[in-house]
């Protein structure tokens, strides 16, 4: 199943912005489509929408405080390799390249025990945007699938057969 995700962000660097995006919940890959300037209106009822700005309808606030889990999200899906063992957890299309915020964030050399440190310069709503559905999909995307499997461990459980934890 494909997961629908409209991620409208403002208060960045440039001219407030949406990217549409889809998660497929199956492979585990985030493909962001397109870049369009603001848009406040959900495209449809199907869509997850992410905003920061208040004043719209949204689904899930993206604030400031989520941005480092953001990154660490975006380079895990960038960095990371689908289910079907070849293709990239992350693609950024043609039409949403500008949304690509790998060249605004530095990473620290240095990682302590509070983790990955990161210098953010040049971020853009676009940016923030395509972080904000990197979040959605590695955090929430994925906490469905080990829901899931969760039901099913239950599920076997209830039906007598052993479950390993």
């Amino acid at each position: 199943m494909t997961i629908f995700i409209q991620s409208t962000i403002v208060g960045f660097s440039g001219n407030p912005a949406t990217i549409f995006a889809g998660y497929d919940e199956e492979q585990r890959v985030l493909v962001i489509g397109n870049e369009k300037e603001y848009q406040p209106i959900r495209k449809d009822d199907s869509v997850i929408m992410i905003s920061n700005d208040k004043t719209i309808d949204f689904d899930m606030f993206f604030g400031m405080e989520q941005i480092e889990d953001a990154i660490t999200a975006f380079y895990a899906l960038k960095n990371g390799i689908a289910l079907d063992g070849e293709s990239k957890r992350l693609e950024i299309r043609e039409q949403a390249i500008r949304a690509d915020p790998s060249g605004s964030i530095e990473l620290d050399e240095q990682i302590n025990n509070a983790g990955q440190r990161y210098r953010i310069q040049g971020i853009t709503n676009a940016k923030i945007a395509t972080l904000s559905a990197c979040h959605y999909a590695f955090y929430r995307g994925d906490s469905t699938q080990s829901v899931d499997y969760m039901f099913d461990e239950l599920n076997r459980l209830s039906l007598g057969y052993g479950v390993t934890i």
